[in-house]
């Protein structure tokens, strides 16, 4: 599936944070987001075995480990938080 780029808020008035552009693809069991500055690209690609990891490694309110619907929820989360450009704090650091 084509990922489409759309303009990425960030909630700062910092004038030395560049304009972003972001694209994403969720799943019920995966998720890959890309954020650009047109400078750089950044990619975090997991799969369920990855998400399963690093909610265990930062202790997350939701585990998705538990079964399908808190993976589902778990990624539900994340969506809503780079859709709505709010702040996601600490659930999901792009490398």
């Amino acid at each position: 599936m084509p990922l489409s780029w759309r303009p990425f808020l960030v909630s700062t008035s910092d004038a030395r944070i560049p304009p972003l552009l972001i694209a994403q693809s969720f799943t019920g069991r995966e998720y890959e987001v890309y954020l650009t500055d047109l400078s750089h690209l950044w990619c975090e690609k997991l799969d369920r075995r990855a998400i399963n990891r690093r909610s265990l490694m930062t202790d997350t309110s939701i585990d998705p480990t538990e079964d399908d619907e808190q993976m589902k929820l778990l990624l539900s989360k994340l969506e809503f938080g780079l859709n709505c450009g709010k702040e996601v704090d600490g659930a999901l650091s792009i490398r």
